[in-house]
């Protein structure tokens, strides 16, 4: 069984969405929207609070995105680099 909800591919990378990520997003919005946001700004409607507290649990998803396909990206480049510089390192070396 996938746990992972498939949301297509970026740049050739396959991209998913993990059920606790979704935990973690209800999480962030439900303390932002009940619990921090009202006290840091009361006075606001509650739709507010709501609204801004789930806007930054999908902005905490994408920047999460973003993050790791960052690491895909670069770890290619990254590999090839480290052999290189292992291949300059051993010639260097060399009596």
């Amino acid at each position: 069984m996938n746990e992972n909800l498939s949301l297509g591919r970026i740049a050739g990378i396959h991209v998913g969405l993990n059920w606790s990520l979704l935990v973690v997003a209800a999480l962030i919005a439900w303390s932002l929207a009940t619990g921090i946001l009202p006290s840091a700004a009361p006075g606001q409607a509650s739709g507010a609070y709501w609204t801004a507290g789930i806007l930054s649990a999908f902005v905490f998803l994408a920047s999460l995105l973003a993050h790791e396909l960052a690491h895909s990206v670069w770890a290619p480049c990254s590999i090839s680099l480290q052999s290189r510089l292992a291949a300059a390192r051993t010639r260097a070396c060399r009596p």
